[in-house]
């Protein structure tokens, strides 16, 4: 699934819809690197936001956006179990995503 569109033009401005794409994609980097530096760690979208974005430049839906892709393009791991959820930026409990920590395996001996 690596050919999702990075943004999603739901307000038909196919003008400029190379600049929101390119944008979208920078976003996902972002995204990504801070679930790499973070491996194994669960985060929420709205925990990614405010570490990203703390003055709320961009709206929280585009990180839940990047996040959801993310997952779909297999690069996140989405927790759904109820022991893996947080309290949310609205007091609601909100599902958590992990980047998967590498497992090597070397030689004991």
């Amino acid at each position: 699934m690596t050919d999702l569109p990075h943004y999603y033009d739901t307000t038909n401005e196919l003008v400029r819809i190379d600049e929101y794409e390119e944008k979208a994609a920078s976003q996902n980097d972002r995204i990504l690197a801070f679930f790499k530096a973070h491996p194994g760690q669960a985060f929420t979208p709205a925990e990614v936001w405010k570490a990203l974005d703390p003055d709320g430049i961009s709206p929280i839906t585009s990180y839940r956006r990047s996040i959801t892709n993310l997952t779909k393009r297999g690069l996140l791991i989405h927790l759904k179990e109820e022991k893996d959820k947080k309290n949310g930026i609205y007091g609601r409990s909100n599902d958590t995503w992990i980047y998967p920590m590498e497992v090597t395996q070397g030689k004991l001996f």
